[in-house]
């Protein structure tokens, strides 16, 4: 939710993204990013860090 409280920032998304933000909820990936497995379909974005969280890496830094 904290990405809703700047306007720059969330303008970024889609207006039903915007919505499912501000009531605490992950964005939905665009259709066309969407990952078709063999046991699965991804529809949220993944992030990953350089260092993993649980390794000490920082979650909110942006370089990470």
């Amino acid at each position: 939710m904290e990405v809703s409280q700047y306007p720059e920032l969330i303008a970024q998304f889609s207006t039903g993204n915007q919505t499912r933000i501000k009531q605490g909820l992950i964005a939905k990936a665009p259709l066309e990013g969407w990952h078709y497995g063999s046991k699965e379909i991804v529809k949220e974005f993944h992030i990953y860090h350089s260092v993993a969280i649980e390794c000490g890496g920082e979650i909110y830094d942006i370089d990470n």
